[in-house]
């Protein structure tokens, strides 16, 4: 179980979210958007990585750990 920081920019608020470290970046933005209510697209950028995450991608082979920090940037 992850827990990581997401920081929506267009809303200038924090949200803590727990999340299983097999979950697919597509899948997380699909939990962070409806939290958020947000009908749109949106795509994670990593503080601690190489920048944007890709969709096809699980949390662990990104190397993404408890504690990191990424971005979601409403599209």
């Amino acid at each position: 179980m992850l827990r990581l920081e997401i920081d929506p920019v267009q809303l200038r608020k924090k949200l803590l979210i727990e999340a299983e470290d097999d979950i697919s970046v597509e899948e997380l933005i699909m939990k962070i958007e409806m939290v958020l209510k947000n009908k749109g697209k949106g795509i994670l950028i990593s503080c601690d990585k190489e920048g944007v995450l890709p969709f096809s991608q699980s949390l662990s082979a990104l190397h993404i750990l408890s504690g990191e920090r990424l971005i979601f940037l409403a599209i």
